[in-house]
């Protein structure tokens, strides 16, 4: 139950004797005043002793200690023989008895104790609170307080320890991986750190940093951040979401031939991005004050999406399609035929690699600086050979930062696909790059 209310020197004079059945008792006129009253502030202890024999309540071997359950004028109703005492007569003629409201051992139990409640229903107090997982549970010493945060997913869980890069080049190897998952306490690259990755999937690898902390990327080094050559290989990309039906497709698997050509040779497509690789777009954009804001992202297919959003409100939101995932490869290029009867000449070009996709969720602050640069570009298509067309050139890869904490600085991020020869649609398309304040995800 909820904590006794507490008073500071408050002793009131008993009227009369009583029996050690007693319940009713009277005080002397205008001290019932001076105690608490049971229906507002709860209920209480007092301490019942022979005051005229005994100034120290602790040597009246009658002494008693009884709760106050209501409080009527100078009369109070009790509960009598609290915390292991006995109740006792406390009627000698000519002695003067007295109650006062003091520190007993209930008093110190409860401060043992901490009161539970429930959406401001009390539920229990206990000595102990355990919190089992997914709880984070964080001891803000500064504050004097205990911080207990929700499940959560956003930012990860720090199992990865820290990342930090002052100087060199740091490389990950990807391991084949179409996704590839760190979770650290902290990532830095300041100095002239890079950060490098090798053994991408043919697919294309979407690289996800989850941030506990703090995350800074200032380094001057050229270039910090290098995603160039992680995303599909020639006529490769992701087909997700949707199988045969996709809602984004981000690599280019058919060339196109040159207008007038017949049966002439076929440029390479250029590999689409996270964004021209859009056909439906179940992602959100909120509007604020009329300016679409891009809110977004659904984090590859999954349908036991790790997300939650915070906003339910979906009337203030319109659909838009930007995902954070590697570029296309551009297709190849392909010889032609003079007429029907003939074999192919020529050998077309070969399709550029896309570049890869960077997610970094921050569950503390970010700091950036403009003289950083994230190389998201795609790689060119080549010329083809003996009249061949040429192959296309890879999309640019996508870079999605999206912080709980503050936003200090920005990054330069390089994202534009690579070029064909062919020019026009053999080109990659460009990706995105992005730092955005999370209002969406826990």
């Amino acid at each position: 139950m909820p904590y006794d209310p507490v008073q500071n020197f408050i002793k009131v004079l008993v009227s009369g004797y009583y029996n050690s059945s007693a319940t009713s008792i009277t005080l002397s006129s205008g001290d019932g005043s001076k105690l608490p009253n049971p229906s507002t502030d709860g209920q209480f202890n007092l301490v019942w002793w022979n005051a005229t024999d005994y100034q120290d309540p602790s040597d009246d071997p009658y002494k008693e200690i009884v709760r106050v359950t209501a409080k009527s004028g100078d009369v109070i109703t009790i509960n009598r023989g609290q915390e292991n005492t006995t109740a006792q007569p406390h009627n000698i003629p000519g002695k003067t008895y007295k109650m006062a409201l003091s520190l007993t051992k209930k008093t110190y139990d409860d401060l043992k104790s901490v009161e539970i409640y429930k959406d401001g229903t009390f539920i229990a107090q206990r000595e102990r609170l355990n919190f089992l997982l997914p709880f984070d549970v964080v001891d803000n010493s500064s504050n004097q307080r205990i911080d207990i945060y929700p499940p959560s997913r956003f930012g990860g869980d720090g199992s990865d320890g820290n990342l930090v890069i002052t100087s060199g080049l740091t490389t990950l190897d990807l391991g084949g991986n179409k996704i590839f998952v760190r979770n650290y306490n902290n990532l830095e690259i300041s100095g002239t750190g890079r950060l490098a990755f090798t053994n991408p999937h043919n697919d294309g690898t979407l690289i996800i940093f989850r941030v506990k902390g703090n995350c800074t990327l200032t380094s001057t080094g050229s270039p910090m951040v290098d995603l160039k050559n992680l995303g599909g290989i020639a006529g490769n990309g992701w087909f997700e979401m949707g199988g045969s039906a996709a809602l984004f497709r981000t690599g280019a698997s058919t060339g196109s031939s040159p207008s007038g050509a017949g049966f002439g040779p076929i440029n390479g497509s250029g590999g689409a991005s996270a964004i021209a690789g859009m056909v439906a777009a179940p992602i959100t954009v909120e509007r604020v004050s009329g300016t679409n804001v891009i809110a977004w992202y659904l984090y590859y297919s999954y349908s036991k999406s790790p997300y939650k959003f915070i906003s339910s409100d979906f009337n203030n939101y319109v659909f838009y399609g930007i995902y954070p995932f590697p570029g296309g490869g551009g297709s190849n290029g392909t010889g032609y035929y003079q007429d029907y009867f003939m074999a192919m000449t020529g050998t077309g070009g070969s399709g550029g690699r896309g570049a890869g996709g960077l997610l970094i969720e921050v569950g503390g602050n970010f700091v950036g600086s403009s003289s950083s640069v994230i190389d998201a570009t795609g790689s060119n298509g080549s010329s083809g050979s003996g009249g061949g067309g040429a192959g296309g050139g890879g999309a640019g890869g996508s870079v999605l930062i999206l912080v709980n904490g503050s936003i200090t600085g920005s990054l330069t991020f390089n994202v534009s696909g690579g070029t064909s020869p062919a020019g026009g649609n053999s080109n990659g398309a460009s990706g995105f790059g992005l730092i955005v304040k999370n209002r969406w995800f826990i």
